[in-house]
């Protein structure tokens, strides 16, 4: 008979199939390495790089917590969450979603974000991405030298991955390589590289995905054949702008800023994110602001004046929730869910059905982390005017983060139902949402009206 961790394996290659997650990143250039590709050693591991894991969807955040902390030792990823803007950043991008308001997660960790980011620090942003017009082999050649020149200058480097590969890896899950191919290219996964060794053809990693499982150990300085390894990056999929990427923090001249005015800085920008003001977001980010998509608090204003336009346009919307919802229980996906529920009912409700199957989870989740950094954070300012405001803010925020639960409870009733829900039901719900809708409004209102 299988012993839990044996069957808590199984149903972590189970889950490998499901789950999607899937980090929005960006492109732009770089500078290339200080040691010429003929001076790598044969091997070389960074020391001493503190593991972070992710607390939710939040791998790119992890890892870039992961090569800051590298630096800056005290910084934490609710830290590099808040400095990102994590939990201002709303948006409601109807080209995308009918009738949905997007969190902050897919649209802080673009380079605007990332530069923002190193300069609190007292360090420099640095990204690569390998020509697409290239063969296979090409971009590997350009990614591998390129890894290993900066490993071996002591930067560690963030990069994306096929998920799921890495995974069966570190938990030891035997699948032959030639399987893998049959496996559709992914958007991809934020980790860490920290080392290489060409003698054992092996390459070291850090992996934040790893504490979501409640096994961090599994994730740190863990060793993989670079084969495997080579096969996880060439699985994210090459239209995307996380295939064959370098994501890098060096140090600069600068020092970090004191916790005083990194919080100041970071939060005068969060405000204006909040407010929508989109000189503040990433330029990609305004690129993509067709069909009068919206941002911060006018991205809920809009989502609410939609929700609450007349019985016409809601019953379009019970339609749509109940046709998108019903996606979920393709067999499947519907069966695997049930028979992790089985096994592990904590692990479905904290990955699946909190972010792989309910998309307002998210925001409940970022407001709930914001929260509580700022409750963490307020007795470390030495300015007692910024402690308090941002004591206040946490409790805003944390005000803020139990309507988003009922929010997503509230559409929990189509995940769960999909086309079974009934059309004078799925109004009520309708209903309750925007009721919902006017707390979020009003508590977002008043965090802007206390940064004045």
């Amino acid at each position: 008979m299988l012993n839990y961790m044996k069957l808590k394996k199984l149903l972590t290659s189970l889950i490998m199939i499901v789950l999607v997650i899937t980090p929005i990143l960006s492109a732009d250039t770089v500078r290339s390495s200080d040691i010429a590709g003929s001076d790598i050693p044969e091997s070389h591991v960074i020391e001493n790089v503190t593991y972070v894991g992710q607390t939710g969807p939040y791998c790119g955040y992890a890892s870039a917590a992961t090569a800051i902390k590298y630096y800056e030792p005290n910084t934490t990823e609710h830290e590099v969450l808040y400095n990102s803007g994590i939990g201002y950043s709303s948006i409601y991008p109807k080209r995308y979603f009918e009738y949905h308001v997007g969190s902050s997660v897919g649209i802080s960790y673009w380079p605007t974000d990332r530069e923002f980011l190193a300069n609190l620090y007292g360090l420099v942003f640095e990204f690569w991405q390998a020509n697409n017009t290239l063969s296979e082999n090409e971009k590997w050649d350009s990614y591998w030298i390129r890894i290993k020149e900066n490993i071996t200058n002591d930067v560690p480097v963030v990069t994306g991955v096929f998920a799921w590969l890495i995974l069966s890896e570190e938990f030891n899950i035997k699948i032959p390589n030639k399987l893998w191919k049959f496996i559709p290219t992914t958007g991809g996964h934020a980790l860490v590289v920290v080392g290489f060794n060409e003698s054992n053809q092996s390459v070291c990693l850090n992996d934040p995905m790893t504490a979501l499982f409640g096994n961090p150990e599994y994730g740190i300085y863990k060793w993989i054949s670079i084969e495997k390894f080579k096969i996880a990056v060439n699985k994210v999929h090459p239209l995307t702008n996380f295939s064959y990427t370098i994501r890098i923090f060096k140090k600069s001249i600068n020092d970090a800023l004191s916790k005083d005015d990194m919080f100041k800085r970071a939060r005068t920008r969060n405000i204006e994110r909040m407010k929508g003001n989109i000189s503040v977001y990433d330029e990609y980010v305004i690129a993509n602001m067709k069909n009068k998509t919206e941002l911060g608090i006018n991205a809920l204003k809009a989502f609410k004046k939609d929700l609450d336009s007349g019985l016409i346009n809601q019953l379009k919307i019970v339609q749509s929730y109940k046709r998108l919802c019903s996606n979920f229980h393709l067999p499947l996906h519907y069966i695997a869910n049930k028979i992790i529920n089985i096994f592990c009912p904590n692990l479905i409700d904290k990955v699946i059905s909190q972010w792989g199957m309910n998309f307002y989870y998210y925001n409940y989740i970022e407001k709930q982390n914001i929260s509580q950094y700022l409750f963490n954070t307020y007795s470390e300012l030495k300015d007692p005017e910024l402690s308090e405001l941002c004591k206040n803010e946490a409790v805003l925020f944390k005000h803020e983060a139990e309507n988003w639960n009922q929010f997503a409870e509230l559409f929990n009733i189509f995940v769960k139902r999909g086309i079974l829900v009934r059309w004078l039901p799925g109004l009520l719900i309708i209903q309750k949402m925007i009721k919902v809708l006017e707390n979020i409004i009003t508590i977002e209102q008043k965090i802007l009206d206390n940064s004045i």
